[in-house]
């Protein structure tokens, strides 16, 4: 039941967010947007090494939740705007395919990490990679290398 209560306060925070954070979004820069996203993301599986009761947890699946109704319209912008026109229902389902299959080998992988290692382990690799996912974006972004993996309408 706690897991059940926990991920629903997650997937509940990006429901009840999204709708209007993405209205705030469409008038911010994206690019910026984007950074803080995966920022807070970032920070958000930081701070699951410091949980240490339910509570905690649910806070912090939370502020991931306020993460993700940052982050997914900016995202979601600059992919839509890539688009070839008359195959936007195939390049998003590649898209929606492509992250199933990652969070399925993801969840996966941490399922055995986290067997093997414990979760301590399992929330300081996340948060690696986390930080190197947001550093490369930030990167890209700077540069305007997004350019070349969005190449349309920029």
């Amino acid at each position: 039941l706690d897991a059940s209560l926990i991920w629903s306060a997650h997937i509940l925070t990006i429901g009840a967010l999204i709708f209007f954070l993405a209205k705030i979004v469409d008038r911010l820069d994206k690019r910026r947007t984007l950074v803080l996203g995966y920022t807070l993301h970032t920070i958000g599986f930081i701070a699951y090494i410091f949980v240490g009761n339910i509570w905690q947890l649910l806070a912090v699946q939370v502020f991931l939740g306020i993460a993700a109704a940052i982050s997914i319209p900016a995202f979601d912008a600059f992919y839509s705007r890539s688009l070839n026109r008359g195959k936007e229902s195939s390049e998003w389902g590649i898209w929606e395919s492509g992250t199933r299959i990652i969070s399925a080998g993801a969840a996966f992988i941490g399922g055995l990490l986290a067997s093997a290692f414990g979760f301590r382990f399992l929330f300081i690799f996340m948060s690696a990679f986390a930080l190197l996912s947001m550093l490369i974006i930030t990167h890209l972004l700077k540069k305007n290398e997004y350019k070349k993996l969005f190449p349309k309408r920029f």
